[in-house]
């Protein structure tokens, strides 16, 4: 794999991980998402593609908490191609040069190679593709093939393509078992049309229509109608000179009447509109180099780190919906089937941060995703006898929980409160007090009743306690005072009255309103408050180490170094389930991750002997484990450990380290790379009204550079030869930085401070 500044270049046809390739190559809007699928093949698995859509799900079979299951759709194949020189079809043997290349700066996603015919005539084949940023119904295609021996007659077939089913039959197995399900319940074909209803509850239809040309040596080409019983299309036929390309221009537009109705006249449009391939292009690029304005981290740093860090950070954009508030990112995004395609609670703390910070339009539009499914919430607190809302763990589009039965869904209820958590985030760094007068304060307000129907007074100590949770250490199966949990439950509790000070100060007589809709009153909100400063936060005698739970350290010890996994983890190797319960043993960062949430809450030595004791008990059996390690040995000055953790992280996927990226890459993981670099390397946070930087280099660094939002403004930040700056780029009012340990007020009188630093 060549990781270069701006692309990612796989050379040579490996079909040991062509699948893992198809997913490291995904491409995307937030609308679409599309693997890096060969559009030519039409035998086995390859044939089917990998093609999603945000919100588009079919009929599960597994068994699921609240019914009825679905997992995402693997739409029909729109851009299959059919190519027949000199009357043999094009396939993947006898191939050579081959080499497939993702542009991080634009989205385009490249494959070319040299085929050569039986007859040993050689053809160039080049393939390139793009999902429209600017019109998000919209993917766009382009073939180009050149003869490099002598002429040859020249037949392609550009189908929308319905015979295909989903990859994989169960979606938690890391290799495609099939046959998958076929979700497709009734099509409708004609010439470049299509129209499809799927098997799931509600008979979504989907609209599909396509329009393509084709130059032959400069000259236009005409086309054919085609339409069999499950694909239709247009066909080309030409001779092909020496060194005169043949070019076909495609491009698909494909909606969803019961999600956006109003596409019906934009396919219309769609279909009528001349604009060209390269005029496309030149319109979705546009928008790629506005997202990459304030996402962007310029690097003086080795090339592999430069790349592969911005690979992280353009899978995060071109998953993120922008056309809705109705989806959000899913743990695989549109990428592959695992998990069903559904939401989980580490959207919210591992993804949603790079958003606040560098679009923060996208973190608002998926924390409105969390109040359009706020009513889903609230009727899973009532069917298990509490009040308030308790959010899913596993949800689709609709919010019900889609965790299997016996999944553990009952126990793992840290969700809500790191949703509450990111609402708070977000309002703090955006100052958007719309957004808490409309969804953000019910949702505080829903959230933290539920928390006080789940927690146990003991009269004993004159605390509370809440029994059988899981928190993020998902090996420790049910236990009583998870840390991490209780302390973001508190932190919840708390966020009500905050959020309450912001809506009374900002208009008191509205606000009142508000909470009379609520039916919020004084004497709920103060046992709220009581609650919450009578947590238990288990904790050693002397408060310097945070248990995970009340009874860790009651566990056996185990050398996790001894243990010979295979490369697997552990509950797929060597320790069966049950047995995890007996063990000091974490899955995943618990109490190093609460840490990072909250990096002004507890003191570095309470980090470090936190991050001393947990880091050898922990098997990172997740992609949820090397980042919030990175970021907390970063932030503690281990910066060896760091830039290990770091290179884990930002080359899960690119080296398909954890064996299972075949299902779909880890946008979670993603989210975490970013805050080892954004949080931890370059030191950012915000300790009330203050945004501090205070950087951290590993050596093989010598400089960054970076854009982001704070409180509205734009900033930009910089460490070039032992000085290190911020800057107002565009913003009103005043702003509290703090340099290293040098308080400074920014403005647009002074926009601008600098400190000497030596990294």
């Amino acid at each position: 794999m060549q990781i270069t500044q701006w692309n990612i270049i796989s050379e040579g046809l490996d079909q040991q991980r062509r699948y893992s390739r198809d997913a490291l190559f995904t491409i995307g809007n937030g609308y679409f998402g599309i693997r890096g699928f060969f559009e030519e093949d039409d035998q086995g698995i390859g044939a089917l593609g990998g093609l999603y859509m945000a919100g588009i799900f079919g009929k599960g079979e597994v068994d699921v908490v609240s019914g009825p299951s679905r997992e995402l759709c693997n739409i029909p194949q729109v851009l299959r191609l059919r190519i027949i020189l000199d009357g043999e079809k094009v396939a993947l043997d006898h191939i050579q040069d081959f080499s497939q290349e993702l542009n991080l700066q634009n989205g385009v996603y490249t494959r070319k190679y040299v085929w050569t015919s039986k007859t040993s005539a050689r053809f160039a084949l080049v393939f390139e593709r793009f999902a429209r940023m600017d019109q998000v119904q919209e993917i766009w295609q382009r073939l180009t093939v050149v003869a490099l021996d002598s002429s040859a007659t020249l037949k392609v077939q550009s189908l929308m393509d319905s015979n295909v089913t989903n990859l994989n039959w169960a979606s938690k197995e890391p290799w495609p078992i099939q046959p998958g399900r076929d979700h497709i319940a009734s099509r409708t074909l004609r010439d470049n049309q299509m129209q499809i209803q799927l098997d799931d509850a509600d008979d979504t239809v989907l609209c599909i229509a396509q329009k393509v040309k084709a130059y032959s040596g400069y000259e236009a080409v005409t086309s054919s109608p085609y339409t069999g019983d499950r694909e239709c299309g247009s066909v080309f036929e030409t001779t092909l000179a020496v060194n005169a390309p043949f070019v076909l221009e495609k491009a698909v537009h494909v909606y969803a009447p019961r999600m956006d109705a109003r596409q019906e006249q934009a396919q219309a449009a769609f279909l009528d509109a001349a604009t060209t391939y390269d005029e496309a292009f030149e319109k979705h690029a546009s928008c790629w180099l506005k997202r990459w304005n304030t996402a962007d981290i310029q690097l003086l740093a080795p090339e592999r780190d430069q790349g592969a860090l911005r690979y992280n950070l353009f899978e995060l954009m071109a998953v993120s919906p922008q056309h809705t508030e109705r989806v959000s990112i899913g743990a695989r995004g549109l990428s592959g089937e695992m998990y069903e395609g559904c939401v989980f609670w580490d959207n919210e703390i591992f993804q949603l941060p790079f958003f606040y910070w560098s679009d923060p339009k996208s973190a608002h539009r998926m924390l409105r995703f969390r109040y359009h499914t706020l009513p889903a919430a609230i009727e899973r607190a009532k069917e298990l006898w509490f009040k308030g809302a308790l959010y899913p763990w596993q949800v689709s589009e609709k919010g019900k929980e889609q965790t299997i039965v016996e999944g553990g869904a009952y126990y793992a209820i840290h969700i809500t409160a790191d949703i509450a958590f990111a609402i708070r985030q977000y309002v703090e760094l955006s100052q958007d007090a719309d957004f808490l007068q409309n969804g953000a304060f019910e949702i505080l307000v829903q959230t933290a009743r539920f928390w006080v129907s789940r927690c146990d007074a003991d009269p004993a100590d004159g605390k509370y306690h809440i029994r059988s949770v899981r928190g993020p250490n998902e090996y420790d199966v049910y236990v009583d005072d998870s840390a991490y949990t209780n302390y973001l439950a508190a932190y919840n509790l708390r966020s009500v009255a905050w959020a309450w000070g912001i809506l009374k100060q900002r208009d008191a007589e509205q606000s009142q309103r508000l909470a009379d809709s609520l039916g919020l009153i004084s004497k709920e909100a103060e046992l709220m408050q009581e609650i919450a400063n009578n947590l238990v936060i288990p904790a050693t005698e002397d408060g310097m180490l945070i248990l995970e739970d009340n009874r860790y350290r009651e566990r056996r010890p185990l050398d996790l170094t001894k243990i010979d996994t295979g490369g697997k983890r552990l509950i797929d190797s060597v320790m069966p389930y049950e047995a995890l319960p007996l063990y000091q043993i974490t899955k995943q960062a618990d109490v190093v991750l609460l840490m990072n949430l909250f990096p002004h809450n507890f003191t570095d030595q309470q980090k470090k002997t936190a991050y001393e004791y947990y880091e050898p008990r922990t098997a990172h059996d997740s992609s949820l484990s090397y980042s919030p390690h990175g970021l907390m040995a970063a932030r503690l000055g281990l910066m060896t450990e760091a830039y290990d953790y770091f290179e884990k992280s930002v080359l899960l996927d690119v080296e398909d380290r954890q064996m299972n990226t075949v299902s779909g890459i880890h946008y979670a993981n993603f989210g975490g790379t970013w805050q080892i670099v954004f949080y931890g390397f370059m030191g950012i946070s915000v300790n009330g009204d203050t945004l501090c930087i205070s950087p951290r280099l590993p050596k093989q660094w010598q400089g960054f550079s970076t854009k982001f939002y704070f409180r509205g403004a734009v900033f930009q930040i910089q460490y070039r030869n032992g000085e290190l700056s911020t800057e107002l780029i565009c913003g009103d009012g005043k702003y509290m930085v703090m340099l290293e340990d040098e308080k400074f007020i920014l403005s647009n009188e002074k926009p601008k401070a600098i400190v000497k630093k030596s990294l």
